[in-house]
Protein backbone atom coordinates (compact mmCIF):
# COMPACT_ATOMS: atom_id res chain seq x y z
CA UNK A 1 0.00 0.00 0.00
CA UNK A 2 3.08 2.21 1.03
CA UNK A 3 4.97 1.62 -1.99
CA UNK A 4 1.44 2.44 -4.41
CA UNK A 5 0.97 5.31 -2.79
CA UNK A 6 4.72 6.38 -3.11
CA UNK A 7 4.99 5.46 -6.48
CA UNK A 8 2.03 7.93 -7.31
CA UNK A 9 3.58 10.93 -5.78
CA UNK A 10 6.69 10.31 -7.04
CA UNK A 11 4.99 10.53 -10.87
CA UNK A 12 3.54 13.59 -9.53
CA UNK A 13 0.31 12.34 -8.29
CA UNK A 14 -2.57 14.77 -7.05
CA UNK A 15 -3.94 13.43 -2.97
CA UNK A 16 -6.88 12.44 -4.71
CA UNK A 17 -5.08 9.74 -6.81
CA UNK A 18 -3.11 8.51 -4.02
CA UNK A 19 -6.18 8.18 -1.93
CA UNK A 20 -7.42 6.19 -4.87
CA UNK A 21 -4.48 3.93 -5.11
CA UNK A 22 -4.57 3.59 -1.08
CA UNK A 23 -8.20 2.59 -1.17
CA UNK A 24 -7.43 -0.06 -3.97
CA UNK A 25 -5.35 -2.15 -2.44
CA UNK A 26 -7.22 -1.84 0.80
CA UNK A 27 -10.02 -3.52 -1.34
CA UNK A 28 -7.27 -6.07 -2.95
CA UNK A 29 -6.10 -7.47 -0.38
CA UNK A 30 -9.07 -7.66 1.95
CA UNK A 31 -11.53 -9.26 0.36
CA UNK A 32 -9.94 -13.31 -0.41
CA UNK A 33 -12.91 -14.50 -2.42
CA UNK A 34 -12.68 -14.75 -6.37
CA UNK A 35 -15.77 -14.59 -8.35
CA UNK A 36 -14.64 -15.41 -11.68
CA UNK A 37 -11.81 -13.86 -14.14
CA UNK A 38 -12.31 -10.35 -13.47
CA UNK A 39 -9.90 -7.55 -13.34
CA UNK A 40 -9.86 -8.07 -9.08
CA UNK A 41 -9.18 -11.92 -9.36
CA UNK A 42 -6.32 -11.10 -11.39
CA UNK A 43 -5.06 -8.26 -9.03
CA UNK A 44 -5.46 -10.86 -6.10
CA UNK A 45 -3.01 -13.04 -7.88
CA UNK A 46 -0.83 -11.03 -8.62
CA UNK A 47 -0.47 -9.51 -5.18
CA UNK A 48 0.03 -12.79 -2.87
CA UNK A 49 3.08 -13.87 -1.58
CA UNK A 50 4.34 -16.84 -2.77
Amino acid sequence: MGASAAIVYLLNGQLQQIKAVIQNTIGNVSGMICFGAKGGCAMKVSTCPM
